[in-house]
């Protein structure tokens, strides 16, 4: 409508809104819904204005009809973008912190059993896999010349193939350790990870920082040339931590790690990098730099450091 034409209107008492939404309706068909005056008012702004109609879907018919439309909606319809988050989310304070019920414990349930859901689906034909990895990412994660330590389980197995199918059979595991050579009295046992397991003495000449002997300690890991090991990212729900311990290899760029002083905070930064694998925190006060981040390609393998945590993230 031009400015002439709207200011006459005006000066004429005309409610050039009133008439504009009149229109709105005339035009989808909907003109029952108006009375005379109404169906006039519409008819004579429809006559001073210029239209462009753009259409998403299936575009207006020409008798103009809503119904008609809206019939056609089923063959051409229009395109939605959206995206599904786990039904763990359902259980936070935002939805939750109204109700009487523990919904940490309930998300917490639901993390740890989700893959045991998805696996039960596969089973039975529901599914194709239960695994979707990141762009730039593999199922498993090789470290060379590196030794796991304080494992849940320790299985006879008879090929490296077996060790891993192994793993990634059973829910538990997300990493895997055996020796490869000099192995003696290790030679033929897949250690498998979660969490952590039970200390022994055999981990005191490896300067592995747990006691005493048989108390519960976090998965540690340290360099060792005789040894090989494995992660399952995919396999990891929210991370996996070794305690104790730093990565070989080359760090990303650090300037996304800049500034950062608390280890949620070197978690947020690696989780926004699309090709963050895995990032490791240091408590030590003489070190300024003290979150780093490392894309999967970019890791070797692990050894001791006392101030400093590493931790892998899913890669689904």
């Amino acid at each position: 409508m031009s400015s002439t034409k709207y200011q006459s209107e005006k000066e004429n008492d005309v409610s050039v809104e009133a008439a504009a939404s009149y229109s709105g309706l005339f035009s989808a068909g909907a003109d029952f819904k108006l009375n005379s005056d109404q169906k006039e008012a519409a008819s004579r702004f429809l006559n001073s204005v210029e239209t462009k109609t753009i259409t998403v879907g299936a575009p207006p018919p020409e008798d103009g009809k809503a119904l008609t439309w809206a019939s056609t909606v089923k063959d051409n319809p229009v395109p939605m973008e959206y995206s599904l988050e786990s039904i763990e989310y359902i259980f936070t304070k935002n939805f939750m912190s109204q109700l009487n019920v523990d919904y940490n414990r309930i998300r917490y349930n639901i993390q740890e059993r989700r893959l045991d859901n998805c696996k039960h689906l596969q089973n039975t034909g529901q599914l194709d896999t239960c695994e979707n990895v990141r762009t730039g990412f593999s199922k498993i994660k090789i470290l060379t010349k590196t030794k796991l330590y304080f494992h849940y389980k320790r299985v006879n197995f008879s090929t490296l193939n077996e060790c891993t199918k192994m793993c990634l059979d059973e829910i538990k595991c997300k990493a895997i350790s055996y020796c490869v050579q000099e192995c003696t009295q290790y030679e033929h046992y897949c250690y498998m990870y979660d969490h952590g397991g039970r200390s022994n003495k055999t981990y005191q000449r490896d300067i592995i920082p747990c006691q005493p002997y048989g108390r519960w300690c976090g998965v540690a890991a340290n360099e060792n040339k005789n040894w090989q090991s494995a992660v399952f990212s995919t396999k990891i729900q929210q991370r996996m931590e070794f305690n104790a311990t730093n990565i070989k290899g080359v760090r990303r760029s650090s300037f996304n790690a800049k500034n950062v002083s608390t280890e949620s905070a070197c978690k947020s930064r690696c989780e926004k990098d699309d090709f963050c694998a895995a990032y490791t925190f240091t408590s030590s006060p003489d070190i300024n730099m003290k979150c780093h981040l490392y894309a999967e390609s970019g890791i070797d393998g692990l050894f001791v450091d006392l101030h400093t945590n590493t931790y892998f993230i899913t890669s689904v």
